[in-house]
């Protein structure tokens, strides 16, 4: 069924069940929703059921796991298919964003052949025949609506490429790094860089300091952000991945962006 209204964007938010994620979307449910001309999906895959919203996308033949695979977001992509839209931002739930200002700074990017975000990025596993391939963060990607058109298209016309994006000699493809073979190598769409927008905040817990401390932190850090138009944040506060070490601090600081942002 066609969606009539038409949306400047779409957000795909690739989310999980369970502490730290659902800590997490309780912040993005603060202030995904109230922008007219921008409409939030949660998406998620098998087995997550539980809590269910109004809005979430759930594909149960779509595995959960980490880092996530492709399945689950070309699966989104063919469900917001038939809705009028610009943009389409691919994220997750680790990201902030303050979305007034990401609505301004879509205006410089191309309404048509959209590859955008923080990228080029490389990455090779020795444990694999995986070629290396440039990509943008699968945090922000943004694509224009023609480009995942002619991804959809390209897939359903190629059998043997689309299952390759899903098992890669055997390996599952993070699915940035699969949206870079997609759009770049196979769509020749150019990458638009879009790092300078970008704020990382990582680590935070090694330095031991207080919650107090964090917070005139991350209260200088927006001030800075502000000045320099940048439009999101990724808050993962530990290399290895693992959620036990962000389960509180990761919450604390998306609730502080969301107060400076959207309550101040």
């Amino acid at each position: 069924m066609t969606n009539p209204r038409k949306y400047k964007l779409i957000i795909l938010v690739i989310g999980a069940r369970g502490g730290l994620w659902d800590k997490l979307r309780e912040v993005w449910q603060k202030y995904s929703h109230i922008f007219p001309e921008v409409r939030t999906h949660f998406v998620y895959g098998a087995n997550s059921r539980e809590n269910f919203l109004l809005g979430d996308l759930m594909y149960d033949d779509c595995k959960e796991q980490y880092p996530p695979t492709i399945h689950k977001t070309l699966r989104a992509f063919r469900t917001i298919n038939n809705y009028d839209y610009d943009f389409v931002l691919r994220t997750n739930l680790s990201s902030f964003w303050d979305i007034p200002r990401l609505l301004k700074n879509l205006e410089e990017l191309p309404t048509e052949k959209c590859y955008a975000g923080d990228g080029p990025l490389h990455h090779v596993s020795p444990n694999t025949k995986y070629i290396a391939c440039p990509y943008v963060s699968g945090t922000d990607t943004i694509l224009s609506k023609d480009v995942v058109e002619r991804g959809i298209n390209y897939l359903d016309s190629n059998e043997e490429f689309n299952n390759k994006l899903l098992s890669y000699d055997g390996w599952t493809l993070p699915d940035d790094k699969a949206m870079g073979m997609l759009f770049l190598n196979e769509l020749h769409t150019p990458i638009v860089s879009l790092s300078h927008r970008k704020v990382h905040i990582s680590e935070m817990h090694e330095a031991n300091l207080s919650y107090k401390q964090i917070e005139k932190q991350i209260v200088d850090l927006i001030k800075t952000s502000k000045s320099l138009n940048k439009d999101n944040y990724r808050v993962k506060n530990s290399h290895s991945g693992e959620p036990e070490t962000r389960e509180d601090l990761d919450p604390f600081i998306m609730n502080l962006l969301y107060k400076h942002y959207y309550v101040n």
